[in-house]
């Protein structure tokens, strides 16, 4: 079972931050997770919340400030907004990235930019930093997004994020021809798991933190979990294991 720094270190340090960042590879994550919101610029930045004073000392939503001003807010300790081309600069290809896009708007000219300038960037990220296709899963509660992902970076994987435990399971992941689903800790249960196995899927879970979520996913065969402290949850996977040799 793969553990994802969920926004990177953020148990310990500012979430969806380089410090963050670098800490989760530091701490022996397998892959980093962030979030990426399009901004009115044509610039990726990484922030979880819509508004600002959820994490920075900044007011209003992010889009209504230019992207000068947005990279000036304290986010913690004297950590800046990143931009998705600084983060992964930063992580360098040294472990996969999970890349969530959080717009949630489905006009097919909103998601050509986005996912154009996707493609731009993860393009100049292989180029010049190390990073092979295969490091990039590109996951979104916005399932439009992610055929139009598909369409613009065929060599990326992509997964579906969700909440629920739906009717039928995974089986609305055909239409989206993902490789992984992602589903929150509350609606994990070894049917949902079963059937994502079954249909080829990886199974990831968010967001885990507690040793008994962790004993959970682990016997239930997650295949990934997303955790705010990886050094913590890896020590006591660590112990999960030992215990059944």
């Amino acid at each position: 079972m793969e553990i994802f720094a969920h926004r990177g270190a953020s148990a310990a340090f500012p979430e969806n931050t380089l410090l963050a960042f670098e800490q989760a590879i530091l701490q022996g994550a397998d892959g980093i997770e962030l979030d990426v919101q399009y901004h009115h610029s044509g610039e990726f930045i990484i922030l979880h919340d819509s508004y600002l004073d959820v994490t920075t000392n900044g007011r209003g939503a992010y889009d209504e400030l230019p992207l000068s001003e947005l990279m000036q807010l304290d986010a913690g300790r004297q950590q800046k907004i990143p931009t998705l081309t600084q983060a992964l600069a930063l992580i360098k290809g040294r472990c996969p990235v999970n890349i969530e896009l959080k717009d949630p708007h489905s006009e097919p000219r909103r998601l050509a930019s986005i996912t154009g300038l996707l493609r731009q960037t993860l393009e100049q990220a292989v180029a010049g930093q190390r990073f092979s296709w295969a490091d990039f899963i590109v996951s979104s509660f916005n399932h439009h997004l992610l055929p139009a992902v598909l369409r613009q970076c065929p060599r990326v994987k992509t997964a579906a994020l969700i909440a629920s435990c739906p009717l039928t399971y995974g089986e609305f992941t055909q239409a989206l021809e993902v490789q992984q689903l992602n589903v929150a800790i509350d609606c994990l249960n070894p049917a949902l798991v079963q059937d994502a196995h079954s249909r080829g899927l990886l199974l990831g879970v968010y967001t885990v933190d507690r040793l008994q979520d962790i004993r959970r996913c682990y016997s239930l065969g997650v295949d990934v979990i997303f955790s705010n402290a990886p050094d913590k949850s890896r020590d006591y996977l660590k112990k999960l294991k030992d215990s059944n040799i």
